[in-house]
């Protein structure tokens, strides 16, 4: 049952064919996960095969010949776990996962999706920009992490250590993932400035180095009891997004709305915005912050005198930090229609999130109740 190779009278391999097909067969069919990618016709690889060690800017400047925002000062984040045979251990609160990860994930999306013959739920053929997390989930997560029965982000091996997130994604599962991505690209974009305790305190200096919490990602998908209690508060969607996170949320906006009307979506909502209230009524605890993102294709200009450049997604709320960063700004903030794109007021803001805490307090309140 088993095969011996020699080379010149050394035995140099033994294996069991079944057991080394399927090796081989996972390794090339998550090359980009395990090995590396080429990242936007780049032609240096971004490597996936040696652990990385993950950080963020807690002091940035303006670069002149780059004419963008670069870090001046890094801090790595987490601390370094041994690896185990096939996954990196670490608590579910801890496990964010980086932009360099989740293009690794686009990437092989692209190279699997059409040459595979993906199909969603109802059996339609799936293309790169229609697959959704759900798709995501069957076709990559459940496959990749089958050996270690982890979580995906454990599972992969440019995972150093723990991976403690600086802010949480609450988003729903039926967003094409390219477009997801295209919002997580932008918010990163965004909110990479960090020169003064402000901006830190908003989640100012993000890099694609930088771990945000993904539940698909983050949660053991073998094992979802681990995640999903009976109290919502005791929950790894609690436990992530009043930890490290600090109570800061990207909602990810899809055309339908549909991230408003999922209840754990709410639920996230809701635990931001107490936070908030209790900060404003007894200036305790994190201040948390709320923005939102959502797939746009438009033409944006940073500066007089540069020129303008495609942009795949917007904010529409920004928490205080200026979405597309260089806009026109009445009395500090963001207004109207910019390069095609409309952008809330802070009025409006305010407003909007008033309407969905009175909203959210309401429900959750009748829940505990029941």
């Amino acid at each position: 049952n088993y095969i011996l190779l020699f080379f010149h009278g050394w035995t140099i391999m033994s294996f069991h064919p079944i057991i080394s097909i399927y090796i081989f067969e996972q390794e090339d069919k998550f090359k980009e996960l395990i090995d590396g990618y080429i990242h936007d016709g780049i032609l240096e690889k971004v490597d996936m095969a040696e652990p990385r060690n993950c950080s963020y800017s807690n002091k940035t400047e303006w670069d002149k010949n780059q004419k963008k925002l670069v870090p001046k000062e890094t801090v790595i984040l987490g601390e370094e776990v041994p690896r185990m045979k096939s996954y990196t251990p670490m608590p579910v609160e801890l496990r964010g996962i980086t932009l360099r990860q989740l293009r690794a994930i686009n990437v092989n999306i692209v190279a699997r999706c059409e040459k595979e013959g993906w199909v969603n739920y109802e059996g339609k053929p799936l293309t790169p920009e229609t697959v959704t997390l759900y798709d995501v989930n069957k076709y990559i997560v459940l496959p990749f992490t089958k050996n270690s029965q982890a979580s995906f982000v454990e599972t992969l091996p440019s995972t150093a250590g723990t991976q403690p997130p600086r802010f949480f994604v609450s988003h729903w599962w039926g967003e094409p993932f390219v477009r997801t991505l295209a919002c997580l690209e932008q918010f990163v974009e965004d909110f990479s400035k960090n020169t003064n305790a402000s901006h830190d305190a908003q989640g100012g200096g993000m890099t694609e180095d930088t771990p945000i919490w993904i539940c698909i990602f983050a949660n053991n998908q073998w094992n979802l009891d681990e995640a999903i209690s009976i109290d919502p508060k005791d929950s790894s969607f609690t436990l992530a997004l009043t930890g490290t996170c600090e109570n800061r949320v990207i909602s990810i906006l899809d055309a339908g709305g549909n991230v408003f009307a999922r209840v754990w979506c709410d639920f996230e909502l809701h635990l931001t915005f107490t936070a908030q209230m209790k900060r404003s009524n007894t200036n305790k605890g994190s201040a948390g912050l709320w923005a939102v993102y959502t797939a746009h294709k438009h033409k944006f200009q940073a500066r007089s005198g540069l020129d303008p450049v495609d942009r795949d997604a917007v904010g529409i709320i920004s928490g205080g930090t200026p979405c597309d960063g260089g806009v026109a700004r009445v009395n500090g903030s963001v207004n109207g229609f910019v390069n095609g794109t409309w952008v809330m007021s802070t009025h409006l803001q305010t407003h909007l999130q008033t309407h969905l805490q009175t909203h959210l307090q309401a429900r959750f309140t009748l829940t505990e109740r029941v």
